[in-house]
């Protein structure tokens, strides 16, 4: 008899979770192929990115030349995760460093729009990120990690 009104509640917390496991591969993606390449495959073919200015993600990152080399290293992992239908939003810390290592790394935070394909995979509509001023940032299930401190998991409804 509650089943059924408890089955929106498992869809929710389904799609929370699914949007978490996203965000996790598609930054263990980045940290295999690189920024370029990862934005790419993950991004929705309207999704909208905030680097310099908003725009297109898609049309700005094939109007750029594949980088032979890493320019960067982006780490990140979500800490909350909220979904309802087929619309989610993730955030969580960011690590922005220089594979040199002759720049400081940048710190900061980012917040992602998902949106569920009719395949039935996630993908980013709108992508944010923020500098802050911490110089130490957890990052939950990151592909890379750097003298990080303890996190908490990521919060899903319903857990």
């Amino acid at each position: 008899m509650l089943l059924p009104l408890l089955g929106p509640l498992l869809v929710v917390a389904s799609a929370a979770a699914a949007i978490a496991d996203a965000e996790r591969a598609f930054a263990a993606r980045c940290a295999a192929v690189g920024i370029r390449q990862s934005f790419l495959e993950f991004f929705a073919d309207d999704g909208i990115s905030f680097a310099p200015d908003a725009g297109n993600a898609i049309q700005r990152l094939v109007a750029q030349v594949a980088p032979t080399k890493p320019r960067a290293i982006l780490q990140w992992g979500p800490e909350q995760t909220e979904a309802q239908g087929d619309l989610g939003w993730s955030t969580g810390p960011t690590i922005f460093g220089d594979p040199t290592g002759k720049r400081p790394d940048r710190y900061g935070y980012y917040f992602s729009i998902w949106r569920r394909q009719r395949d039935g995979t996630w993908k980013v509509e709108l992508d944010l990120g923020t500098d802050t001023t911490s110089q130490r940032v957890a990052i939950p299930g990151a592909a890379q990690s750097r003298d990080l401190q303890p996190t908490r998991e990521p919060t899903v409804p319903g857990n």
